[in-house]
């Protein structure tokens, strides 16, 4: 009875203690338990250790609604999502956020997804705007880029195996160049991409259209959680003050 009255108390003060505004939260209980092989754990902070988790058999990181495993060096903080001592992505889909500073001092924000074929592993750049994309496909890793921290780059890589496509916009020519490399070795320049397919089979194995990665990078928008000050929040609300 004790420990549900505390609970409700928490409850109640995340409801009212702020002055501007209101926030019900009301899955405390859930957040901060778990239950392993038919036991129930308390999920707790470890602050000293940068880290959320339950005590079996040693410190194990979890939590279903926050990061758990908090870690900051060289200007950037990384968020990073576990569930039971094994990396996870979140309700929002992510594995881990890492806030940093560009080299012009730009907020920027990497976000990153558990590996699997057909999935985006990596986004990158400014906190609205996605500069720097990376998927894992079944045929190998893909990555595209756009003015990624200052850097004038628009292209696409496509890998395969030893053997490499890279699309990428030439700003003396005013256009597009496919360049093929086998052990990072050069062994075609295509102006204007001219037979890309028919090049692709030949360097490749493979026609693998680079436009659509290109086209995605320009469209995709953030979904998840850009304000590392609400996931400062969440912390401090379920698990006391971690700042």
């Amino acid at each position: 009875m004790q420990y549900l009255y505390t609970l409700s108390l928490f409850t109640i003060l995340l409801i009212t203690g702020c002055k501007d505004s209101i926030r019900i939260i009301d899955d405390v209980y859930e957040c901060t338990t778990v239950k392993v092989d038919g036991y129930t754990y308390n999920v707790e902070a470890f602050t000293g250790l940068g880290t959320i988790g339950y005590i079996k058999n040693g410190l194990t990181p979890h939590s279903d609604c926050t990061p758990a495993i908090i870690e900051s060096n060289s200007g950037t903080t990384h968020y990073r999502y576990y569930q039971h001592g094994q990396p996870a992505n979140s309700k929002e889909g992510v594995s881990s956020l890492s806030f940093w500073r560009s080299t012009s001092g730009q907020s920027m924000l990497n976000a990153t997804r558990l590996k699997n074929n057909g999935v985006i592993t990596r986004e990158d750049g400014t906190l609205n705007r996605i500069q720097l994309m990376e998927w894992q496909e079944w045929f190998g890793d893909v990555l595209a880029q756009n003015a990624f921290n200052g850097s004038l780059e628009h292209s696409v890589l496509i890998e395969v195996g030893e053997n490499s496509k890279e699309r990428r916009w030439d700003e003396n020519t005013q256009q597009w160049q496919c360049i093929y490399r086998n052990n990072g070795s050069l062994i075609e320049i295509s102006d204007a991409c001219i037979e890309e397919a028919l090049s692709d089979e030949l360097h490749l194995g493979l026609s693998i259209p680079s436009e659509p990665y290109l086209e995605q990078l320009e469209k995709s928008k953030r979904r998840y959680q850009t304000d590392e000050d609400k996931l400062i929040r969440d912390l401090n609300d379920y698990f006391g003050d971690w700042y």
